[in-house]
């Protein structure tokens, strides 16, 4: 039997915040009051040119079928070839707070007190383009860490840009996490690195190093890395999609994408 990880100590703040009806994350309504001045993102990806369509993965997508259809690495990029093929787009994306089927492996396991329990809600958004496709900074930035995470479906080579605002007088941070990039993307990074908006950070991975995966960008924004570096979960279990989804708001709205 797996052993429950070590709670953090903010974490817990955040789960008691929940169970009393509060916005669980104390760092969240800053946030989202300084999003109301309406800071200016570059884009994530480049998109000039190309046709976007949304992407449905979720556990009730007709898409999908059954289990042997997305845990098979060829079969899932099948899949999804397919979806972005009926809509004619080059870039797929979607994904934010979307339950899915798609976590099968123990990465996303944990032994509960009624037993096992898996992961599954998504907490960031997929983009979904060919490896080489280019990844940019959406905000000025800092290079906070990174880290090859192998295990089979994580994250592969994993980037974490921390950022910094001023509201009020007081300057605050939060973080994006870029996921599933190619092993080059991590060659010559060094935590402290000055990165400006636009500025190319990465590169999609193959499915060798990118955990496994059809090549894609897993995006997320962060509030709280609760102490992790490299790494951060990018999917919830669904009992506290609401507490994780107060530290990760939608990643749309710093994409600097125009998404449907």
């Amino acid at each position: 039997m797996q052993k429950q990880e070590f709670v953090h100590p903010r974490l817990a703040q955040y789960r008691l915040r929940a169970a009393r009806g509060v916005e669980p994350c104390t760092k969240r309504a800053a946030f989202d009051l300084w999003l109301q001045t309406n800071p200016a993102f570059s884009k994530v990806i480049e998109t000039d040119g190309k046709r976007l369509c949304p992407l449905d993965l979720s556990v009730v997508s007709p898409a999908l079928g059954d289990i042997a259809e997305y845990a098979e690495l060829e079969r899932l990029t099948y899949r999804i070839d397919q979806m972005m093929a009926a809509q004619q787009a080059d870039i797929g994306y979607g994904g934010y707070l979307e339950t899915r089927p798609l976590y099968t492996t123990e990465v996303f396991k944990e032994m509960g007190y009624d037993g096992p329990r898996w992961r599954s809600v998504h907490l960031g958004i997929d983009f979904w383009s060919p490896a080489g496709t280019a990844v940019f900074a959406p905000y000025a930035g800092r290079v906070h860490s990174f880290r090859q995470n192998n295990n089979p479906r994580d994250y592969g080579a994993t980037l974490v840009l921390a950022h910094s605002f001023d509201l009020a007088g007081e300057t605050r941070e939060f973080y994006t996490l870029y996921g599933h990039l190619s092993a080059k993307s991590l060659d010559g990074l060094s935590v402290g690195r000055v990165v400006a908006a636009g500025d190319q950070i990465a590169t999609f991975g193959q499915p060798h190093e990118n955990g496994g995966w059809p090549p894609h960008l897993h995006f997320q924004v962060i509030l709280d890395m609760l102490d992790r570096e490299g790494d951060f979960a990018g999917v919830a279990f669904p009992e506290e999609a609401g507490v994780y989804g107060s530290i990760c708001p939608d990643p749309g709205l710093l994409s600097g994408v125009e998404l449907c």
